[in-house]
């Protein structure tokens, strides 16, 4: 099925940069078996226009988004699937391991009760938490990451809750937090709140913000397990408000199998007396590198 931008579903058209483009069509009908099949920008923008009216359904990324200009349809994205909490993305969301390149306030996705995967985020997001959700709430964030400098105070998420999970992911950017106002920085998420995981995780960038600052989250009231950080971390108001896995530990908190480089001088947690069931261990900076000699290679001893 085709669906010509002209013909909007959503009332008083989209307030994107490709509103009123005639000439952009969509290709599937939504369903597991025929997804939307999104290969430029202008593409994203009309499922962007459906969340929080209609159900999306399961779309396809078949190329690099935002990696061109407006002529082509294919600027960097300056708009987000949903713009306020309430307007949810319900969908299913495979980015088929291309990236979406971001130039907005916002990030790419305001609410996630749906699930996102294989996808790789760049470019620069200057609101909200992370490039990708900013709220994960009753979603999935399967196999995704960032490798760009980030000043939202996180690699890919603000805040995950309410029983869902963030597994496979990883942040490779330096992450920096410049509002004072939510505190909180983390390499992959912000806040991991109520009865949500971190699952398989690593940050290999470095984390700074004024206080509350970790490498995988920043403030921790749940699970993080079999994850890693390998960056350092700093709280510029409250030096010792920060931890190479968490920057505050609450009730609730727990962790896995969790290792960090202790070479960087940063504490596992600053707050968190570790319980006998807690795994967290510093290692040097030659153990994080493992027998392969990469960064990365802690992920597949756990």
């Amino acid at each position: 099925m085709s669906i010509v931008l002209a013909i909007l579903m959503v009332a008083g058209s989209l307030p994107f940069a490709y509103a009123g483009t005639d000439d952009v069509t969509l290709v599937g009908s939504g369903t597991e078996d025929d997804p939307y099949l999104i290969s430029n920008s202008a593409q994203l923008a009309i499922i962007a226009g459906w969340v929080g009216v209609y159900t999306v359904g399961f779309v396809k990324i078949t190329a690099d988004i935002g990696t061109g200009t407006a002529a082509d349809h294919n600027a960097p994205v300056d708009f987000s699937l949903g713009v306020e909490s309430f307007q949810k993305f319900n969908g299913h969301l495979d980015g088929c391991n291309h990236t979406i390149v971001m130039n907005s306030n916002r990030p790419l996705i305001a609410c996630n009760i749906g699930t996102v995967e294989n996808l790789t985020m760049a470019g620069t997001v200057t609101g909200g938490g992370g490039l990708l959700v900013d709220v994960n709430e009753g979603g999935t964030i399967r196999n995704c990451g960032n490798t760009v400098n980030s000043t939202n105070g996180a690699g890919l998420c603000g805040t995950n809750k309410n029983g869902v999970i963030i597994i496979n992911c990883y942040n490779t950017g330096n992450i920096t937090s410049t509002n004072n106002a939510t505190l909180y920085a983390g390499g992959i998420c912000k806040i991991n709140s109520t009865d949500a995981s971190i699952i398989n995780c690593y940050n290999t960038g470095s984390v700074t913000g004024p206080v509350h600052v970790g490498g995988i989250v920043g403030n921790n009231r749940a699970n993080v397990i079999n994850c890693y950080s390998n960056g350092k971390i700093t709280a510029t108001d409250k030096d010792d408000y920060c931890g190479a896995i968490c920057g505050l530990s609450e009730y609730g908190a727990s962790y896995q199998n969790c290792y960090y480089n202790k070479e960087f001088g940063n504490r596992a947690t600053n707050n968190y007396p570790l319980s006998g069931t807690d795994i967290v261990e510093g290692l040097t900076a030659a153990e994080c590198k493992g027998a392969s000699g990469t960064t990365n290679a802690l992920l597949d001893t756990m």
